[in-house]
């Protein structure tokens, strides 16, 4: 609050904290509702990508307007700037709804639009078994009377029948309803005589269509590209690009607030420390710089906390051990995307996070100590070539008994011959190096 009360233009933006926070919370969601569908679409990374995206996009563009509420209260009717206190007790309403009571109901339909998306993805696969779904009653105690009328009269569709691409579970707040698969005949009769209500706002899409959570008819968004806020902050080249183009308003696949968005994650970046997702899941250690996740794998769990312990002395950093999630597993299949941090490699498991920036770790305590330094050459190159399928980042552990000269040739002439930006830490002994290809 105290940046949108002091840095002039900072409503027109985003702010960080306040977009990683919502989003987080907004992730939470979607994971837990993934987790409860009987079968999360295993094996379909693009779904859970479009799934994450869309929680960026909708984070920032209700970070957005939590700023530019707040903002309009900043002056008093004279035109004067409030004091910070008065400000703040006057914005405190739209900070309760919008950091409570909103954002409990909109993880609360995140989880519910989650689980209905990979109930979907099910629908689509077996509907050669199953061609139909049927409306099931709601298990909220206060029954919502749009959709009662549906399970009322046990409403049973195609899985491709159009009354599905308008209305479905989900498409009202607060929905708890459901549809089952059934070999059971189609009853379109039902429909007759029932007046059409639409989906509420923000709900109209199907999330197990397009992967969007919420639609971007949502409050929160624009009703055209001309009062996006990113949009007018794209210059005036940009605009005037759209402009002759009749850009049409398209919010999950914009590419000035795609730019917005990494423009964020790169600024996180570069603080001190930047968390998964979902790290309140993990367990914490040394002082609580140390956090491992619960699905952290077990047989390579002590060493790699050893090895973080050691790195946070040398560095101060904190530093977190993400998850290992087999893709060929169903269920950590589609916990990938959303429990791994940006820019992990389709099919990878990383072993580390610190200051966001992604770390596979790798030992050399089990080579034998021959004098051969040809040898020592090859196991440090074969170390750092592994590390490097996992993550653009390698932590190594060499023995004391291989010469810094060795190290410092090996990694350097990897780095020279890299195109990629790299940082290489190596623990060495009790000293650490470490190792960067800039550019």
């Amino acid at each position: 609050m105290e940046r949108l009360y002091r840095e002039e233009g900072a409503e027109s933006a985003v702010d960080k904290g306040l977009w990683r926070e919502i989003l987080r919370i907004i992730n939470e969601g979607t994971v837990e509702g993934l987790s409860q569908a009987a079968a999360p679409p295993a094996h379909d990374e693009q779904f859970y990508r479009e799934l994450r995206h869309s929680n960026e996009v909708f984070a920032a563009f209700k970070a957005h307007t939590m700023a530019d509420e707040m903002a309009a209260k900043l002056y008093d009717a004279g035109g004067h700037l409030k004091p910070f206190r008065i400000w703040e007790r006057d914005v405190s309403s739209i900070k309760s709804h919008q950091v409570g009571s909103w954002l409990r109901t909109e993880y609360d339909t995140a989880v519910i639009r989650a689980h209905n998306a990979a109930d979907w993805r099910e629908f689509e696969r077996n509907k050669d078994v199953m061609p139909n779904l049927r409306w099931m009653p709601t298990t909220s105690p206060e029954p919502d009377s749009v959709h009662s009328r549906y399970w009322k009269a046990r409403l049973t569709l195609p899985v491709g029948h159009p009354f599905w691409d308008m209305h479905r579970p989900g498409d009202r707040w607060n929905c708890k309803c459901s549809l089952e698969a059934t070999d059971e005949p189609a009853t379109p009769e039902a429909l007759d005589g029932m007046e059409d209500v639409k989906p509420q706002r923000g709900l109209e899409n199907n999330p197990g269509k397009d992967g969007h959570t919420f639609s971007d008819s949502h409050p929160y968004f624009p009703k055209d590209c001309r009062h996006c806020f990113a949009y007018r902050n794209s210059g005036f080249k940009n605009r005037l690009k759209g402009w002759f183009k009749n850009q049409q308003k398209d919010c999950y696949n914009c590419q000035d607030i795609d730019n917005l968005i990494q423009s964020n994650i790169r600024s996180l970046k570069e603080l001190v420390d930047v968390e998964p997702p979902y790290v309140s899941t993990y367990t914490t250690s040394n002082g609580g710089n140390i956090f491992t996740s619960p699905y952290h794998g077990e047989d390579e769990k002590d060493e790699n906390v050893r090895l973080a312990v050691f790195i946070h002395e040398k560095l101060g950093k904190k530093v977190y051990l993400l998850p290992r999630l087999d893709p060929k597993n169903a269920e950590q299949a589609a916990l990938r995307p959303i429990l791994h941090p940006d820019g992990v490699i389709p099919n990878k498991n990383p072993d580390y996070m610190i200051g966001g920036l992604l770390f596979d770790g790798k030992s050399m305590m089990n080579v034998e100590q021959s004098g051969n330094t040809d040898k020592y050459h090859e196991a440090i190159l074969n170390r750092v070539k592994a590390a490097k399928r996992q993550a653009d980042n390698a932590i190594l552990e060499i023995p004391p008994f291989i010469s810094r000269r060795i190290i410092n040739n090996t990694i350097g002439g990897f780095l020279k011959q890299s195109h990629k930006n790299r940082i290489i830490i190596v623990k060495h002994g009790e000293k650490c190096y470490i190792y960067k290809k800039r550019g």
